[in-house]
């Protein structure tokens, strides 16, 4: 929001949250020991692979790997319901999941997410 960008980070707590990723593809390789362009042409190809995968990755990728990544699992689920305007269903999913971890004053995220998803 506009007026965040006057707050100190700590502070910057109206409007936005920060939603740790989702895993959606994982590789784990050695980095070459050699030189200077060794390295770069390991990056090279670790962007090129990278490019290919966030090309055909689809929604139910993010869906299916919110289970082995439960943090902010509620956050992310419902926030992508209403990035989607499906209101309904985020009340629906939010329905036995209390207020949420985070608290902003005094409303809580999923309370917040409720009130939002039953303005529209």
């Amino acid at each position: 929001m506009p007026n965040n960008k006057k707050e100190p980070f700590s502070l910057r707590a109206i409007g936005a949250f920060t939603v740790s990723g989702v895993e959606i593809y994982q590789s784990c390789d050695e980095l070459p020991n050699g030189n200077l362009q060794e390295l770069e042409k390991y990056v090279e190809e670790y962007l090129k692979h990278f490019y290919q995968t966030i090309q055909i990755v689809e929604l139910d990728a993010f869906y299916k790997n919110l289970s082995y990544s439960p943090y902010h699992e509620e956050l992310r689920i419902s926030l992508t319901l209403i990035h989607q305007k499906k209101y309904k269903e985020a009340l629906e999913y939010l329905c036995d999941k209390g207020e949420g971890r985070f608290c902003n004053g005094d409303i809580w995220i999923n309370n917040a997410i409720r009130e939002f998803c039953e303005s529209k």
